[in-house]
């Protein structure tokens, strides 16, 4: 059944993909790394049912997300305004360490849960996270160790 629901994500990822050469290239550089995540090397490793789960309505979100982008693209590009100080943040510690950690997996989830909120609300995200509760964890993650 999980490999399943992992091949019916992966069809999902693909069809949608297709579509990306329509929407402005911003949204779909943050479309294109928003799924490098939650179905690449760093995120398959989390899918287990929740995961599977989680990352379903990430998907359905992406598909609201593109219905809407074609008739207002305006719109998408001022909500990805609020999103990707934090989506570049998140790639950038990613980038810096060797995995994906699990303080930055939680990290990954309340953006995941950020996203939601701000392209589909309508989907209703697993938690309610806003601006201050992200800057919140990444300024745990990015403080200087010593």
């Amino acid at each position: 059944a999980q490999a399943r629901g992992l091949l019916g994500l992966f069809e999902r990822a693909h069809a949608l993909r297709a579509t990306l050469a329509r929407v402005p290239a911003a949204v779909r550089a943050d479309l294109e790394a928003q799924l490098a995540f939650l179905l690449g090397p760093a995120g398959v490793d989390y899918l287990d049912e929740a995961g599977l789960r989680r990352a379903g309505r990430a998907l359905d979100a992406i598909e609201r997300r593109l219905e809407r982008v074609e008739s207002n693209p305006g719109k998408d590009l001022r909500k990805l305004e609020l999103v990707e100080p934090y989506a570049r943040r998140f790639r950038e510690l990613y980038a810096a360490g060797e995995d994906l950690s699990p303080a930055l997996r939680g990290v990954q989830l309340m953006l995941e849960d950020f996203r939601i909120s701000v392209f589909a609300p309508e989907l209703g995200a697993a938690s309610r996270v806003s601006t201050s509760d992200l800057e919140a964890q990444f300024a745990l993650l990015e403080a200087p160790r010593g």
